[in-house]
């Protein structure tokens, strides 16, 4: 494939997933035969730009597979975080606020001692009596929840302010804690396979278009 091609094919395919995932965003949905119209831009741009033969088909198709998935797994994150926060937002009501602000306050006022009883009563542990609570999972819980209620009791945010704060913090671990591989798992059905794979051969067809000098008259 000429470097011109291969420019105009890689630019294709950012293009292609990049609208993937517009439309993703814009209407919240991931609509399987995008993924078609991908491969048709790659293996399109590739031969407008001089791409020719087999070897410019195979890198086509390469590209669209690329494509095809990374606009598939910003897609997956477009369509499902916007529903992931509103589900959260709606269990960090009122009430739970208010428990949480109340946690902050009794915590600040411990001592080092006090803070596997305050685990259970506050039910930061599963344990049925402060002995029975791990060294280690007291350690975890200084180093991670005891930060966030001395600033919670320190700064007394609003609740809106409160809720949004912890609905950004709680999608921001949850999206570091999801794998490319595993959001395509979860999102792969068997209309995306079909468009897949009919992205796929377009976009091979397109680049392995015979040069003029070969075609027969």
């Amino acid at each position: 494939m000429r470097p011109i091609a291969l420019l105009a094919a890689t630019g294709g395919a950012v293009l292609g997933a990049g609208l993937w995932a517009l439309i993703a965003n814009l209407t919240g949905y991931e609509i399987g035969y995008v993924a078609w119209a991908v491969g048709g831009l790659v293996g399109g741009a590739a031969a407008a730009a001089g791409g020719r033969g087999a070897g410019s088909g195979v890198l086509c198709a390469v590209l669209a597979v690329a494509a095809i998935l990374g606009g598939k797994f910003v897609a997956f994150q477009s369509s499902s975080l916007p529903e992931l926060r509103t589900e959260i937002a709606k269990m960090l009501t009122q009430e739970v606020y208010a428990e949480t602000m109340e946690d902050a306050q009794v915590f600040s006022a411990l001592r080092s001692d006090e803070v596997p009883f305050f685990m259970v009563q506050r039910e930061y542990s599963t344990a049925d009596s402060p002995g029975e609570i791990h060294p280690f999972e007291v350690a975890e819980f200084q180093k991670t929840v005891a930060p966030e209620l001395r600033r919670l009791n320190t700064e007394k945010p609003p609740y809106e302010v409160w809720r949004d704060d912890t609905v950004d913090r709680a999608v921001t671990e949850l999206k570091s804690q999801i794998s490319p591989t595993e959001a395509l798992k979860e999102s792969i059905g068997l209309i995306d396979l079909i468009f897949g794979f009919l992205g796929i051969a377009t976009a091979f067809r397109l680049g392995a278009q015979p040069s003029p000098s070969n075609m027969r008259t």
